[in-house]
């Protein structure tokens, strides 16, 4: 079954601000493989471009803060990661390749602001999305479930690869759905967040209104 999407937290409390640049980051993607790509921030701005996915244990407060996994987990997998750092480097790095492409994926579908989207995606995203997809596939066993056959990943098998496979899972689900064409990438200058589109109209411009809305309205008004 997919999971609902995040509900957006545009506010960072005070208490927060001891937490990790990931986990302060506003949730406006509406789908957690969308949040996922917007980990870097200012993605189309070289003078503001800012990765927030350095570290293993960044990908584990993501995925901890999306309900991707749940505190144990959470609490299991920092363990490994501390026992195996290399292992754990090697995630991140599959995890942060992952990310790529479905940034790429998305530019394709979507388009960057000022410009339509592409025919087709190219080769080699293709490529690389199909092996996510057969790895988050390979640890995954068939059961019945109230009268219907459903597939479950098996999480033993997914090791330190458990995060970022939850997200390939949201990402098939998403691009093979017919909601794949209400992805959108904020029209603000620089910023390359991208989101679902949910309005009635299809018409929403920005990652969110209290962000990028407001600067563009306010940029406007100055030179007005």
């Amino acid at each position: 079954m997919p999971r609902k999407p995040v509900k957006p937290s545009l506010l960072v409390k005070a208490e927060n601000r001891h937490l990790p640049p990931i986990c302060r980051l506003p949730l406006t993607g509406g789908r957690a493989c969308l949040d996922f790509v917007n980990t870097i921030d200012w993605r189309l701005a070289p003078d503001r471009f800012r990765d927030t996915l350095l570290e293993y244990a960044d990908l584990l407060a993501f995925a901890l803060r999306l309900k991707l996994i749940d505190a144990e987990e959470e609490a299991r997998l920092s363990a490994e990661a501390r026992a195996d750092p290399e292992g754990a480097a090697r995630a991140l790095h599959r995890a942060r390749d992952f990310r790529e492409t479905c940034s790429s994926l998305i530019d394709t579908i979507a388009g960057r602001p000022g410009s339509p989207p592409g025919l087709a995606a190219r080769s080699e995203d293709l490529a690389q999305f199909g092996g996510a997809r057969r790895q988050a596939r390979s640890s995954e066993r068939l059961c019945w479930e109230e009268g219907r056959l459903v597939s479950r990943p098996q999480v033993e098998l997914e090791g330190l690869d458990r995060p970022w496979l939850c997200l390939v899972r949201d990402a098939e689900d998403l691009l093979f759905s017919a909601l794949a064409s209400r992805i959108r990438v904020c029209a603000a200058e620089g910023c390359g967040w991208a989101y679902l589109d949910t309005s009635k109209n299809g018409s929403r411009r920005w990652c969110s209104m209290r962000l990028c809305g407001n600067r563009e309205k306010a940029k406007r008004f100055k030179t007005k």
